[in-house]
């Protein structure tokens, strides 16, 4: 983990989350790997990254493949298949090296300015 402790994302109020935020991203990596996608990176990005989360926030992971890029839906459909039945409050986006250094992808701006890596 790259977290600098696991204060860090401690959940401080009660939220929707089944879990605190680094059990569930661990479930969720471990779930991945089970499944054969080959994991290079997830960021945490969004509320929870930013700290400002409010009680209904969901928990925005950004999960890097080498293996994504060639179908976003369908890859997107395999991360939100996996995340659910951690937590249904999981959001994952698939992205590879590439795609998250598109300058015109705000998504990918948001992740790389905001986004903490945790795998």
């Amino acid at each position: 983990m790259v977290w600098k402790s696991r204060k860090d994302l401690r959940m401080d109020k009660k939220t929707l989350l089944r879990d605190a935020p680094q059990n569930l991203i661990e479930a969720f990596y471990e779930s991945l790997q089970a499944s054969g996608i080959a994991v290079d990176e997830i960021i945490m990005f969004g509320s929870y990254a930013k700290k400002t989360f409010r009680p209904d926030s969901d928990l925005d992971l950004c999960v890097i493949s080498n293996k994504f890029g060639n179908n976003s839906f369908e890859e997107m459909m395999a991360l939100t298949k996996i995340s659910s039945k951690i937590d249904p409050m999981i959001e994952a986006h698939p992205y590879n090296r590439r795609d998250l250094n598109n300058k015109f992808d705000p998504l990918a701006k948001e992740i790389t300015n905001f986004g903490i890596k945790v795998i």
